[in-house]
């Protein structure tokens, strides 16, 4: 039986024949052809003619229950996994007042992957509550092996987090929650 990672590369070599470039989630019941995917934890796969990688997003150190369950809030770890190559890690999205979620990733224009991490925060103490948003951007370039993905928060700056729920009685609104939203704002900057 063939590695899971073979078999993605079989797969992007037989349609890069065609000469187009390929992004596809790899889910939970097989391929499908995707820019993005909107998972709790996933794979999407960044590259070209030239060379393919996997991007992936698991649970780092997660317990489960006899069902096979998570039992327990655990940070996400984005990996980058190129073939014959070791496993890179790129990022770690900790438990920051809830666990992280990957609301939504994407390629934007086969230059950019962007990640959209959100987590549910509540706290009545600080009076505050809704979900926390974090769009992070990775820079591609794949030809660079030691930094094949590079964090760009100097594209979006402040305006890539804020708090979609309630402050101090006030309701607030982070108006990035999605691709469209994301793409727009990208689109004005120029990318």
């Amino acid at each position: 039986m063939k590695k899971r990672f073979e078999y993605h590369i079989e797969f992007i070599q037989r349609v890069a024949r065609w000469g187009i470039f390929v992004v596809y989630l790899v889910g939970f019941g097989g391929i499908r052809p995707a820019h993005s995917f909107e998972a709790e934890i996933g794979e999407i796969s960044i590259g070209n003619r030239e060379k393919w990688c996997l991007v992936s997003f698991k649970h780092k150190n997660s317990e489960s229950n006899k069902d096979g369950l998570e039992i327990s809030a655990t940070p996400i770890e984005m990996t980058l996994e190129c073939a014959n190559q070791p496993s890179i890690p790129i990022d770690t999205y900790e438990i920051n007042g809830g666990a992280p979620h990957i609301a939504e990733a994407f390629v934007r224009r086969g230059k950019f992957l962007v990640v959209l991490v959100r987590w549910h925060v509540n706290s009545k103490s600080a009076d505050f509550g809704g979900d926390f948003y974090l769009v992070n951007i990775y820079q591609i370039d794949l030809g660079n092996s030691v930094h094949p993905l590079v964090r760009r928060d100097d594209i979006l700056g402040k305006l890539a987090k804020g708090l979609d729920g309630e402050l101090s009685g006030n309701p607030v609104n982070f108006p990035l929650k999605d691709k469209k939203s994301i793409s727009k704002r990208l689109e004005r900057l120029g990318l």
